[in-house]
């Protein structure tokens, strides 16, 4: 089980790097409502991965990029967040 404190936690970690991000944003509008049907979904076991942006960037070389989308990007603060505890130890 995650607790919804969990889901905001992973979420403000997450927005710091991504503020300016269209999925950020987007997510933000209604973040409250947001973190609780991600939190929903996840302890429902109906959270579904969503679709991944992909893009080109030519520094430092020519090279594709999947980058996950906001919401996906929460679930992996919340999944970093339970195994950095345990392996910490």
């Amino acid at each position: 089980m995650i607790t919804l404190k969990e889901v905001y936690n992973a979420y403000f970690q997450c927005r710091k790097n991504k503020r300016k991000t269209i999925n950020q944003v987007k997510f933000e509008l209604h973040y409250e409502y947001n973190c609780i049907q991600l939190w929903k979904d996840i302890n429902n076991r109906t959270y579904k991965i969503g679709k991944s942006i992909c893009f080109i960037v030519t520094r430092p070389k020519l090279r594709e990029i999947f980058a996950a989308n906001f919401r996906d990007r929460i679930v992996h603060h919340i999944i970093m967040n339970k195994l950095e505890s345990i392996f910490e130890k």
